[in-house]
């Protein structure tokens, strides 16, 4: 099921995102994995999945809603190819294998905390405490993704069940959020021989100052990690426009990234100053 995922989720074109013609990296999948430390012929029990999901959406809340409904989509698919291929398998063999009739549940995180909660008799927010103290990875991804399992040993057992929650990286992004400072700032960086994106294609530390009002509760939902920076309500009152200046090189993102020098010891610095100029007027 989690290897059915990664290749619908990298494939998906309704996770395929634009704008005025030019569009964001695609899903990418950077983690799966199942629980086995080593080999053995038992069926796996659990499974961990982790994407990076490249969005333009203004309203969270709205994108995680239609995340949601199409990873059900796509279980649901997955479901009818399974008991399809059981079908056949049963009409050619002379066995009648046992196979649960439930179709796989795909619930938020939030969900499945309430669950869990609720089935071990305990305090939502201190069983997640608890489960966040019992990781030890070094890695955060790998801490968040350990306090899913946790928590996920805690439910009830029986049908099969799909966890999806938010991890980090979380960029937030905003498009034309501030016209009028955006529109000089891009007049100054065309008069330094800077061609214009209306779409970063990269991921950018920079949108971490444009943190919007429901992202904040969004996360604490959703999200097995305590991801909110400590100086989240600075960031929101500050709000500033993002005008991301890229490097100008090839190979982004690979072994052989590389920019070019002439651009990084003039162009750069010269569009900077400029900025700066005009900004302080």
């Amino acid at each position: 099921m989690a290897g059915y995922l990664a290749y619908a989720v990298e494939h998906d074109r309704k996770f395929l995102q634009g704008h005025r013609g030019e569009w964001l990296p695609p899903p990418t999948v950077l983690h799966l994995a199942d629980r086995r430390r080593r080999y053995d012929v038992m069926t796996v029990e659990s499974a961990s999945l982790y994407a990076n999901v490249f969005n333009i959406e203004q309203d969270h809340a709205k994108l995680w809603r239609e995340t949601l409904h199409e990873l059900r989509r796509l279980l649901k698919r997955y479901d009818s190819q399974m008991r399809r291929r059981y079908n056949r398998f049963v009409a050619r063999a002379d066995i009648r294998p046992q196979r649960d009739s439930r179709p796989p549940e795909l619930i938020d995180f939030g969900t499945m905390l309430e669950r869990a909660a609720a089935h071990s008799g305990r305090d939502p927010q201190e069983l997640l405490s608890e489960a966040r103290s019992a990781t030890s990875h070094e890695d955060e991804r790998q801490r968040g993704i350990e306090v899913v399992n946790w928590l996920a040993a805690r439910l009830p057992q029986g049908r099969a069940i799909v966890v999806a929650s938010l991890l980090h990286p979380w960029y937030p992004c905003r498009i034309e959020n501030d016209p009028g400072r955006i529109a000089v700032m891009r007049k100054i960086c065309g008069e330094q021989g800077l061609a214009h994106l209306h779409v970063y294609p990269y991921i950018s530390d920079m949108s971490a100052f444009a943190w919007q009002s429901g992202v904040p509760s969004l996360l604490e939902q959703h999200s097995p990690l305590d991801q909110l920076p400590p100086d989240i309500e600075m960031l929101q009152a500050l709000a500033c426009p993002v005008l991301n200046i890229g490097p100008y090189g090839q190979g982004a993102h690979t072994g052989q990234e590389r920019s070019r020098l002439g651009w990084l010891s003039e162009g750069l610095p010269r569009a900077l100053l400029a900025l700066l100029e005009s900004l302080s007027r």
